[in-house]
């Protein structure tokens, strides 16, 4: 008598799930550095979005308000400093304000009068500076010499989540006020 079996055996089915369970170990793998790579660009891309945005202020306010060079020691000679002091700004009803931005403990603070506040969001300001130094613009008839005050800003930023992530920016900011 012939019997006719139907079905898997023991040994074929414990083959199959040996198998399934090395693919499935592959791809859980394979998603798994995929999340946490994900994760990390996210972070890069909000560290660059508030440096960007930190720069953005500042030059806002160098180009709509000026330098106060009179606030530095020497004039109008080359400076580095962590204190950037801006305007003064005069409202529309003629009244003087102070601006200035300060790099210190890790922020930059932008000072409106008596108020002071972070501009640097969820960034820890590990190095930087600000270069202050007119450039000048040629003669213009009668020996007159103007300037247009101009700023070098170097900042390096970390990450406050985490340090590993690092940027650095550089840029020169002019002023759209000439002296």
């Amino acid at each position: 008598m012939i019997r006719k079996t139907t079905g898997f055996t023991l040994m074929e089915l414990m083959v199959a799930i040996t198998v399934s369970g090395i693919i499935l170990s592959a791809v859980m793998t394979s998603y798994a550095a995929l999340v946490a790579n994900k994760q990390k660009i996210d972070q890069f891309r909000h560290t660059q979005s508030a440096a960007t945005l930190s720069m953005s202020k500042i030059a806002d306010k160098v180009r709509d308000f000026g330098i106060n060079y009179d606030a530095y020691e020497g004039g109008d000679a080359s400076t580095e400093t962590t204190l950037l002091h801006i305007g003064p700004y005069i409202d529309e009803n003629e009244v003087e304000h102070d601006i200035s931005f300060e790099i210190k403990n890790g922020k930059i603070l932008m000072q409106y009068n008596d108020r002071v506040a972070p501009i640097t969001g969820g960034l820890v300001v590990s190095d930087g500076a600000f270069v202050v130094q007119p450039s000048t613009v040629p003669n213009r008839g009668e020996g007159a010499q103007l300037y247009q005050p101009r700023v070098d800003v170097d900042l390096s930023f970390v990450s406050a989540d985490d340090e590993s992530i690092k940027m650095d920016l550089e840029t020169s900011l002019s002023s759209r006020q000439y002296r």
